[in-house]
């Protein structure tokens, strides 16, 4: 552990800023899909998984010593995979449960997006918990908490909520990466691995912007719009993040997408 001593201040200070901007983009996402007041509950989300992994911690911290660099390459490569799980499988597996109530879409969403909590817990927790300047890792965590507040406002403009994630999937495993022992083939496998699904994805996203997107509910404006049974010609033609909401320019050739009565179709 004495040679990867060096990591425990950027851990920190990574984890603060990721769970943050990761946590911000996540009300993002989800007041684009249903209506935007929902998002709030996010917090308790974020603070659901901080409480898992806190638990987790303390009953297994009795038993053994989880400040290893093997537990901690795991724990940064399970946060980073996770954060683009949970927005993989709410952009693909979300459209699918269409026929289940609000209630429920809403469950599934809250479930896969606590994982990622439950990891970046994790580490602070393991990382506090085994330090004896915890002042100076407060004082980083709070800064680099509030800094990612403040660079929201322009990296989800820049990047996008989809680009975003793996940036930050990529910075994670990054860490998982460092904090791996030469002889830990498993968590360097495990971060190359992710590292791939980073490449591709973005790749496939530049070449194709709607391969990894996510759809409104049929309630909104938007989700109509977007129904192909009902306008299966509608394309989104650009959209823009910004710290308030996403921003759709929506176009179809063959169709009146809202009923304007002041101009009638083919006027």
């Amino acid at each position: 552990m004495e040679g990867k001593r060096h990591l425990i201040y950027p851990s920190v200070a990574l984890a603060s800023l990721s769970t943050l901007l990761f946590e911000l983009t996540q009300t993002r996402i989800l007041s684009y899909i249903f209506w935007n007041h929902i998002v709030y509950l996010t917090v308790a989300l974020a603070l659901l998984g901080f409480g898992i992994s806190g638990a987790l911690v303390a009953v297994f911290s009795a038993k053994r010593d989880l400040f290893t660099p093997r537990i901690m390459a795991r724990l940064w490569c399970g946060f980073g995979l996770s954060m683009f799980a949970a927005v993989a499988l709410t952009a693909w597996v979300l459209p699918l449960l269409h026929a289940l109530p609000t209630p429920a879409k809403l469950a599934f969403c809250y479930l896969v997006f606590v994982f990622p909590f439950v990891f970046s817990g994790a580490i602070l927790t393991v990382t506090f918990s085994a330090s004896r300047r915890v002042g100076r890792l407060y004082a980083v965590d709070l800064l680099c908490a509030g800094l990612g507040c403040v660079l929201f406002f322009w990296v989800l403009p820049a990047l996008g909520a989809v680009f975003l994630v793996l940036v930050l999937m990529a910075l994670a495993l990054l860490l998982g990466h460092l904090w791996a022992e030469a002889g830990d083939r498993d968590a360097r496998a495990l971060a190359r691995g992710g590292f791939a699904v980073v490449f591709l994805m973005t790749g496939v996203k530049v070449a194709l912007p709607g391969f990894l997107d996510f759809l409104s509910e049929d309630y909104k404006e938007m989700g109509a719009m977007m129904n192909a049974g009902r306008h299966p010609d509608t394309t989104i033609e650009r959209t823009t993040w910004t710290s308030l909401a996403r921003i759709d320019v929506v176009g179809n050739p063959n169709a009146m997408l809202l009923d304007y009565p002041e101009h009638p179709l083919g006027s």
